[in-house]
């Protein structure tokens, strides 16, 4: 191989972007894709909860509006058998909000997806940097209790500092499982900064994930009787870089239960459908 580094038209690229397109959830190095055993193992852990209607408005960028009962669903997943991480996995912790998008062209309904933390690096770059998801990294061990058992329970950390905590009870027999999942389209906003950081960005704009999930097959389906949920504020001490985050979350007043339940699934795909909201 000889001669300056050029780009291939067509690939996927990220920093650093000198030694070539890069693998990851939606490409192989050869420029495939991956296929072969449903990937991945997801259980979900989730809860829907009303809020401060005034609070969770004041989270909402320009053109979004709540779409009915104001309402954070607290989500999170554990995942494995990842074919694009070689049959490792990672675990996650999302907050969406049920919103009508009017900024753009059309009208878009779904999940705004306020913030997402996974315990792993890999998914946090290519997510953030491919998809505009809103990524930070956070410890998330895996589940306690067993959906088997009526009660299950997780939590998440930095720096082994837990800042969020949601627990299931009253977990009910497995209900009939339909095809896919029950997830609204997700809305994100897709923000870089110029290098400067105080000139006009990069990026910025909404971007969408479609709610079609046709290869993703439901396990088990249980529905919960009761859930609660809780976020630490913290502080600088404690949280430096999420303490702006989780104090806002900590005060919009998540209390009454709405629904709640554990989902597990097999199969998914690799979200190269997402789309910058027209």
């Amino acid at each position: 191989m000889s001669g300056p580094f050029t780009f291939e038209p067509g690939r996927i690229y990220r920093m650093p972007v000198i030694f070539g397109p890069v693998p990851g959830p939606r490409q192989r190095l050869d420029d495939s894709r991956w296929r072969g055993a449903p990937s991945p193992h997801q259980t979900m852990v989730w809860a829907d909860f009303t809020a401060d209607r005034g609070r969770l408005e004041s989270l909402l960028p320009e053109g979004f509006r709540l779409d009915g009962t104001p309402t954070v669903r607290v989500r999170f997943r554990y995942l494995s058998r990842i074919a694009w991480l070689a049959g490792r996995g990672y675990n996650i912790l999302d907050l969406a909000v049920p919103v009508v998008y009017e900024g753009g062209a059309d009208t878009v309904r779904g999940d705004l997806v306020l913030v997402l933390w996974e315990s792993l690096a890999d998914p946090i770059i290519s997510g953030r940097e491919e998809l505009g998801y809103a990524k930070l990294y956070a410890e998330i061990p895996p589940v306690r209790g067993a959906a088997n058992a009526g009660y299950v329970a997780a939590h998440a950390s930095w720096d082994g500092f837990t800042f969020a905590a949601l627990s299931v009870e009253g977990i009910g027999d497995p209900e009939p499982a339909g095809s896919g999942d029950a997830e609204a389209p997700l809305l994100h906003v897709k923000y870089m900064p110029s290098t400067t950081g105080t000139e006009v960005p990069d990026a910025h704009y909404v971007t969408v994930t479609p709610a079609d999930y046709p290869k993703r097959r439901v396990l088990d389906r249980r529905a919960g009787s009761r859930a609660t949920v809780a976020f630490t504020a913290g502080d600088f001490d404690h949280l430096p870089t999420l303490y702006h985050i989780t104090g806002r979350l900590a005060e919009l007043g998540l209390s009454e239960t709405t629904a709640c339940g554990v989902l597990t699934t097999l199969g998914g795909k690799d979200l190269s459908d997402q789309y910058p909201a027209p």
